[in-house]
């Protein structure tokens, strides 16, 4: 016969469930953000797309450094300064993707 979860059990559950949704629609945004960045860039819209992209980026700084929506936040936005002929602002993201990647490197 079925035994009744204990409280715990059941609050654990629940805290799980809105966990997974929070990650879920925080996912979803950052998505929403990158299509969006990725239009306006399409477009020629580079405020937009610049706006977009540091949205983007700021969600994925969330997930943490080994989540590969960081690399791509910060790949896409040096792709739009490079489009702009911009290289000062290229600098310093390049160094941080260069960074994360040695950091992938180190860790295998």
């Amino acid at each position: 016969m079925w035994k009744q979860p204990s409280r715990r059990v059941a609050v654990g559950l629940a805290l799980l469930a809105f966990v997974s949704l929070a990650a879920l629609a925080q996912e979803t945004q950052w998505e929403e953000r990158m299509n969006a960045g990725r239009t306006a860039l399409e477009e020629r819209r580079y405020e937009e797309a610049e706006k977009q992209f540091k949205a983007a980026l700021e969600e994925a700084e969330g997930f943490g450094p080994r989540d590969p929506r960081l690399i791509t936040s910060l790949e896409t936005l040096a792709e739009l300064y490079q489009r702009q002929g911009k290289t000062a602002p290229q600098e310093p993201i390049k160094k941080r993707i260069l960074e994360l990647r040695e950091g992938e490197l180190g860790s295998t």
